[in-house]
């Protein structure tokens, strides 16, 4: 199959978020007066993830996931605190702390070089992936950027990358191939949408037996052997 877009997801696959939200956490505890130890960071995971999932299935939304996250998260500690300004100096510090995937940059720049046009198609906060998308000195490889709160709809509902046909003007969603790490929000969204779909799955996680996959890759090798 001949793909003329290629949509990306960020954190997990180009963007290494572990690793910068580790970083924007601690410096958040250190400026608030919090302790963060390695079970802060793993409880904090947990329950962020629990909020984003939240949103992907339409029960929240992106206002209200910024402000409570990380209130909630520290409630007593931060009562008297205003969650959206909280969450505005945490994503100061994503920013500032934000790293690429090794290879990342030579991927994308080997893939525009092939022809391919590239999409980012992302559900974060849009100032912040703009402006790790400068940082990283990939906004010259994008031919657009999908992003939900943009957009109005998140992953992995349909609407999302129909969005994306209206942006390139092809409505042939064969013309698309959705590359991410998670199963919910990037292969299930493509699945539903029509999109072929290439699972980036570095930590060999099993395939789930109830959702199609056309490819499944465990580094960025397996992306190049497929699509260069």
């Amino acid at each position: 199959m001949t793909y003329r877009y290629l949509l990306f997801d960020l954190d997990h696959t180009l963007l290494d978020f572990d690793a910068s939200e580790s970083l924007a956490l601690e410096a958040f505890c250190q400026a608030h007066g919090l302790a963060c130890q390695e079970s802060t960071l793993a409880a904090y995971r947990s329950h962020n993830k629990a909020l984003w999932s939240q949103l992907e299935q339409g029960l929240l939304t992106k206002e209200e996931l910024v402000a409570r996250r990380l209130k909630e998260f520290f409630k007593p500690h931060l009562d008297q605190a205003h969650g959206p300004s909280l969450d505005d100096y945490y994503r100061d510090q994503l920013i500032a702390n934000s790293k690429a995937f090794e290879g990342a940059s030579d991927l994308l720049a080997d893939l525009k070089q092939a022809g391919y046009g590239l999409i980012a198609a992302t559900n974060g906060v849009s100032d912040t992936q703009r402006s790790r998308l400068a940082k990283a000195g990939w906004l010259e490889y994008f031919d657009h950027l999908a992003i939900s709160e943009e957009i109005g709809v998140a992953k992995p509902d349909p609407a999302f990358y129909l969005a994306i046909c209206s942006m390139t003007g092809v409505d042939d969603t064969r013309a698309y191939l959705m590359i991410g790490d998670r199963l919910q929000s990037d292969m299930l969204g493509a699945h539903q949408a029509g999109i072929d779909s290439l699972w980036y799955n570095p930590h060999q996680a099993a395939a789930p037996s109830d959702l199609p996959l056309t490819y499944v890759v465990q580094d960025y090798a397996g992306i190049r052997e497929i699509l260069l």
